[in-house]
């Protein structure tokens, strides 16, 4: 469970770095850090049935999906990266120890 407590802050910081203006290799890279950390963790959530982070994970993976991308505004995507990275974080630091 720790692995997951480190991916979900993890995902969180870089959510975090996103705001500022980096190149776009950066964004690819984001989009397929977040939606393998939102993959792990339904596999997981699925095992406890927390149905709140089943849907917070199933938009994540919308959302950030790499195949079919959303073409928001970079005020649009400022506010994402901000309010995932927050439910990210707390998350993580929510999970208790098993």
């Amino acid at each position: 469970m720790k692995i997951l407590k480190i991916s979900r802050i993890f995902a969180g910081l870089l959510l975090f770095t996103a705001v500022f203006n980096l190149p776009m290799g950066y964004y690819h890279f984001l989009r397929a850090a977040v939606i393998l950390v939102a993959i792990l963790n339904i596999f997981i959530e699925l095992k406890y049935i927390n149905k709140i982070w089943l849907v917070f994970f199933t938009i994540t993976i919308i959302i950030f999906n790499p195949i079919i991308p959303f073409k928001f505004s970079s005020g649009v995507w400022t506010f994402i990266d901000i309010l995932f990275g927050i439910i990210f974080i707390i998350s993580g630091l929510s999970m208790r120890k098993a």
